[in-house]
């Protein structure tokens, strides 16, 4: 999985917003506002990632257990794909 190159993440005013490229712009009109790891994921996933290397990722960063980083990532995974995040 990889983040839709048509979108761009900024910190404004000390908070993590994903906004549309001009491409995007005229399709999209919504900004998106990302927790602390949501930003860590959509950060990760600007290069291709794996749901099993997204996972690894998070464990590495975070202290939780496996079956809630792979519940977490899956719920990530599932907004950013009804948001349009994802290519």
């Amino acid at each position: 999985m990889k983040i839709n190159a048509d979108f761009l993440m900024r910190c404004i005013g000390g908070e993590n917003i994903v906004i549309p490229s001009k491409a995007q712009s005229f399709k999209c009109n919504r900004i998106f506002k990302l927790s602390e790891t949501g930003a860590f994921l959509f950060r990760s996933m600007e290069c291709e990632m794996s749901e099993e290397e997204l996972i690894k990722k998070l464990l590495d960063e975070y202290d939780i257990d496996a079956a809630t980083a792979k519940q977490d990532i899956k719920a990530l995974l599932n907004d950013f794909a009804q948001k349009g995040l994802l290519e």
